[in-house]
């Protein structure tokens, strides 16, 4: 069973441990957000002068799936890293070791592109299904953190992996998160300044979730060793 009040507990404790770092790392996505953002703009904007409507037309649409893929794809990466970055901060008792953060870039950012397309694509196959496809959003919630415990073990491997630890935990896993409503009517309240508290927050408290989701897999056999 997982403890909520415990959970949140152990991220706020960690949340004040690595404060500076953690502002400076919010910063930093919001500007990876934007940068994002700006080049899809200027990619959507820079047509070819062409007479021809048509070819107008499919070259916008092509540019629109372009950009939308690109930004896809930097924030799958993007956000393995930073689910990897949490993950260190909620196994450790001591502040992060931000030398550490150059070297998990180099490592996972492939293993961001790859699994968020490998997610994408399994979603979209339950999306006529929306019940099914929450289902399958949380079966898959804990691919990321697997990812960034072992990035050896492989994408596929990282989804199967979270399919088992969720087994028979998903609807903990959905009260866990639902346990933020009120944070979130407070982001909305506060025009989104709250957000630079509750994301990390948010991804903080996930981590611990699934360290002790990781732990009763391995006790009840769901998964023969830790990752």
């Amino acid at each position: 069973m997982l403890n909520r009040k415990e959970l949140k507990k152990s991220a706020r404790e960690k949340l004040h441990l690595n404060r500076f770092f953690l502002l400076v790392m919010f910063v930093a996505l919001s500007i990876e957000g934007g940068g994002t953002s700006f080049y899809s703009i200027f990619i959507f904007f820079a047509l070819n002068s062409d007479k021809s409507p048509q070819v107008i037309l499919i070259k916008i649409i092509f540019k629109i799936i372009f950009s939308l893929a690109l930004c896809f794809s930097i924030s799958n990466i993007v956000h393995l890293i930073r689910d990897s970055i949490y993950l260190e901060m909620a196994k450790s008792e001591e502040k992060l070791d931000t030398d550490a953060v150059p070297e998990k870039i180099e490592k996972l950012w492939l293993f961001g592109f790859v699994s968020g397309w490998f997610l994408f694509a399994k979603i979209i196959l339950y999306v006529l299904f929306f019940p099914a496809a929450i289902i399958k959003w949380i079966e898959y919630s804990q691919t990321f953190f697997i990812l960034a415990d072992n990035p050896k073990i492989g994408v596929k491997a990282a989804m199967r992996a979270s399919q088992r630890i969720t087994e028979g935990r998903k609807k903990e896993l959905a009260v866990l998160f639902l346990s933020f409503f009120g944070w979130f009517i407070l982001t909305l309240s506060s025009f989104g300044i709250v957000i630079i508290y509750l994301i990390p927050y948010m991804r903080l408290t996930f981590a611990n979730a699934y360290l002790r989701l990781k732990e009763d897999a391995i006790k009840s056999g769901k998964i023969a060793t830790a990752f």
